[in-house]
């Protein structure tokens, strides 16, 4: 049964590839850029032993090849550049977005979350201003972020496992070399929850170049204040980059705040038999809190007030990367070891207002989790690269409540709730040239959780050049997802979250300065988890929140473009959603309402340099339609008014190693929100001062 499904997924792969093929001769595609061509050129040594071990691809294209300048608004797919080990470099047909330091810097936000908010697809909900946030993308929520390469985001299986996103905006954005986003949701190598949601990988600083020194401080609406202080300094052989910063701020909520302190360090060494080892570490420290207090909050959760308060914010990461190279050109052997450590104590009640008899006052979280990533890759022959390896991680954590005992008064300690898990994968990757300017590739990925069946994922893809000039791939994969433990304390009968997913697009290159992407894509998922709060339950009680189980397709469409004209680049891309529900939850006697996505999410900014790019304005607009948002804290699905957002940033070169900045945010100030309940601020500023010492 499973063979002939895999052969008729191979066939329909095929004939997909032979329809986008007639479609862009049809179209006309003669003129001579090479759009493939120029982005496999970009990827470094590493990625085209990977990608290229035969040496076949650059030889198809090469001739007649012409210098394409790189556009870093965006980057339209798989430009990817240095990863902290080879074996993680994106597999064949993968949908990638990339924003290389200066568009970070362009957009003009604060958070590594709100910088992203921009790419095809990416939908950032908030809770509060730069509180929470919860990224999705695709109109999935997004459960992966790497940091280099490294799980930071494991799931913790406890009662903040859903906010995978914390990291996003924890990571001191002058550490950031650029940001990728693996869209499509079929990896074999990035962990098991990447195979349902997408990928966020965040790649840091290596400090190769001049030493020198970063100094910078930002000061914004709502008392935001940000300083930092970097130093970085290398060779081709070694680097070393070490950011301290500080942020503090409060909300356009009325008790909302945060006081938080990052360190972040960074060593490379090229060792002498050309290995390579990088060390990583980050630290987060602090405090914040988000009001839960607005009429509508109340309203949809049926409760009064309420505090969330994180004191402390504590967080430490570690990862080690050891790259060793074999005798074969593009093999090798690569180690990937993290190690997590976090503990947040969660008061509910710093506000105002008093909990009543029998409310949780506060909320104890700790987890220490390791992993391991053991790759083995090989150029087998000149048309078959492999990949083989396995990763391993465990937590060992628990929850705990204080609640107010009624009978006392008197805040009493509830016995700690284990949240420890461990997961085994296995995972192998084989890639083929099965002739000029055609690639394929298969893989597998076979989970062994603890205390859960085992499961085995696949995954299928094609990639084929259509002259010089267009790309095509089509990719198929299964996901898998296993309940947590707080979700089988709701209900133990919950059964693994699978699914099935489609990608089918084309890359296009209509001049050395303008490129695009058209893409379709679908995911089914069957035993989707729904978490909610129970009626009448208390929102900071993790036992009154209660998970059930749906079935949902969400199909859609992408369009891309970006272009170059002297000084002036500009990008635009266009996502259409539509999610059809199967199999859906009663509960008391009624259907529940599941989330909708937005149905169209349209992006458009404009990077203008002027003065010998001394001076650079960026515009940016984004709109969202209307959907119905779906949350913890309420059961069922609460409707969203459309919305659009103008920001527009300007950086200016004010003397040697000074730079000023300044951002202005909902230029045209409109009321909206992401997320029920949490009204987002009006229009705001952000004004910044930097200096560099020691540059050449």
């Amino acid at each position: 049964m499973h063979m002939r499904f895999l052969t008729a997924n191979c066939c329909l792969l095929l004939a997909t590839m032979a329809a986008s093929a007639t479609w862009a001769e049809e179209l006309n595609f003669t003129e001579q850029s090479n759009l493939a061509a120029a982005e496999r050129g970009q990827a470094g040594a590493e990625s085209a032993a990977r990608s290229d071990p035969q040496g076949d691809r650059a030889a198809d294209s090469e001739e007649g090849r012409e210098e394409i300048p790189e556009i870093e608004v965006e980057v339209i797919g798989k430009k990817w550049g240095e990863q902290s080990v080879p074996s993680l470099a994106p597999s064949t047909a993968e949908v990638i977005s990339v924003m290389a330091a200066e568009e970070v810097e362009a957009v003009g936000e604060t958070t590594l979350a709100d910088t992203i908010q921009f790419l095809p697809g990416v939908q950032v909900v908030r809770q509060g201003r730069k509180f929470e946030r919860l990224v999705f993308v695709r109109g999935t929520f997004v459960p992966t972020v790497l940091l280099d390469g490294a799980q930071i985001s494991a799931a913790t299986t406890g009662f903040v496992s859903g906010f995978a996103n914390r990291a996003l905006y924890s990571i001191p954005l002058s550490a950031v070399e650029r940001i990728e986003v693996i869209r499509s949701s079929s990896s074999m190598i990035y962990g098991p929850q990447a195979l349902t949601g997408g990928v966020i990988n965040i790649v840091t600083k290596s400090g190769e170049g001049p030493g020198h020194f970063e100094l910078n401080t930002e000061a914004g609406d709502y008392d935001n204040w940000r300083h930092s202080v970097g130093a970085f300094e290398g060779t081709e052989d070694r680097g070393t980059a070490v950011v301290a910063e500080r942020a503090t701020g409060e909300s356009n909520l009325e008790w909302g705040f945060r006081r938080m302190n990052h360190l972040f360090c960074k060593f490379n060494r090229n060792l002498d038999n050309d290995d390579t080892v990088k060390l990583l570490f980050l630290s987060n420290e602090g405090r914040r809190q988000i009001d839960m207090w607005s009429e509508e909050f109340q309203q949809i959760t049926g409760r009064g007030p309420v505090y969330w308060t994180f004191d402390p914010w504590r967080e430490r990461f570690t990862s080690l990367a050891y790259a060793h190279n074999l005798a074969t050109p593009g093999a090798g052997i690569d180690l990937l070891l993290w190690a997590r450590n976090r503990f947040f104590h969660q008061p509910y009640y710093d506000g105002p207002i008093a909990p009543k008899p029998k409310a949780t006052v506060y909320s104890d979280t700790k987890d220490d989790t390791v992993g391991v990533s053991l790759f083995w890759r090989q150029p087998m022959s000149r048309e078959h690269y492999l990949r083989m390896g396995v990763q391993w991680f465990q937590l060992n954590g628990y929850d705990q409540d204080a609640i107010l005992d009624p009978g006392t008064g008197r805040v009493v300690e509830q016995p700690p709730v284990s949240t420890d898990s461990k997961l085994a994968s296995y995972i192998f990757q084989d890639e083929w040239t099965l002739s000029a300017g055609t690639r394929f590739y298969y893989g597998g990925r076979y989970e062994t959780p603890e205390d859960r069946d085992n499961a085995l994922v696949y995954s299928l893809g094609l990639e084929r050049d259509l002259g010089d000039k267009a790309q095509a791939y089509a990719r198929f994969g299964t996901g898998v997802e296993f309940p947590s433990h707080s979700q089988l304390e709701s209900d133990p009968t919950l059964e693994d979250q699978t699914s099935k997913n489609w990608d089918v697009g084309l890359d296009r290159s209509f001049g050395p300065n303008l490129v695009g992407h058209l893409g379709w894509f679908q995911a089914a998922i069957q035993n989707d988890f729904i978490e909610y709060l129970k009626p009448g339950g208390d929102p900071t009680n993790r036992r009154h929140y209660l998970t059930a189980q749906a079935d949902q397709t969400t199909s859609g469409v992408e369009v891309e473009l970006q272009a170059r004209a002297n000084n002036l680049r500009w990008f635009a891309n266009y996502t259409n959603l539509d999610r059809s529900v199967g199999r859906t939850p009663v509960i008391g006697g009624q259907p529940l309402q599941l989330a909708i996505p937005p149905g169209n999410i349209f992006n458009v900014g404009l990077r203008w340099s002027l003065h010998g790019g001394r001076t650079k304005i960026s515009p940016t607009y984004k709109y969202v339609s209307s959907y119905l948002a779906g949350a913890r804290y309420f059961a069922g699905a609460w409707p969203i008014d459309s919305y659009q957002v103008t920001n527009v940033s300007v950086s200016r070169e004010v003397g040697k190693g000074w730079s000023f900045t300044a951002a202005l945010n909902n230029i045209f100030d409109q009321e909206y929100e992401t997320q029920p309940g949490y009204p987002m601020p009006g229009r705001n500023y952000l004004v910044g001062l930097s200096r560099t010492v020691g540059s050449e």
